[in-house]
């Protein structure tokens, strides 16, 4: 298992995961994830050194970003171009976002041209 990096200013923070990021790790992850969006208006999360990932921690990002959207702060992501056939296997790659989205900025919505996780 990898160790987890991260970085926080005063308004942002970035995580760094790595490795497989598993069902057998959703719930470290998860705590990470929430312990990361708090005291922070946003929060990126950087995949580039993420193995593989699952429908579980899928679900946990989409969980953490509905979250990140009632609180009113940005949950993004980085470094995912290489999972992005991930994504669409596992199908989270919308054209629209949820119910929730009003900020527009979805994680699996490509951005003009882009796959999901990718800067917006």
């Amino acid at each position: 298992m990898s160790e987890q990096q991260s970085t926080q200013t005063k308004n942002d923070g970035t995580r760094h995961w790595q490795g497989a990021l598993t069902i057998q790790r959703v719930v470290v992850l998860k705590q990470e994830l929430f312990q990361g969006l708090d005291g922070v208006d946003r929060l990126v999360l950087n995949l580039s050194a993420v193995t593989e990932i699952d429908p579980a921690c899928l679900q946990l990002l989409c969980s953490g970003h509905r979250t990140a959207t009632k609180l009113n702060k940005e949950l993004a992501l980085v470094g995912a171009s290489h999972l992005a056939d991930t994504f669409r296997a596992a199908g989270f790659v919308r054209h629209v976002g949820c119910a929730l989205d009003c900020n527009r900025n979805c994680l699996w919505v490509p951005q003009e041209n882009s796959t999901p996780g990718l800067p917006r």
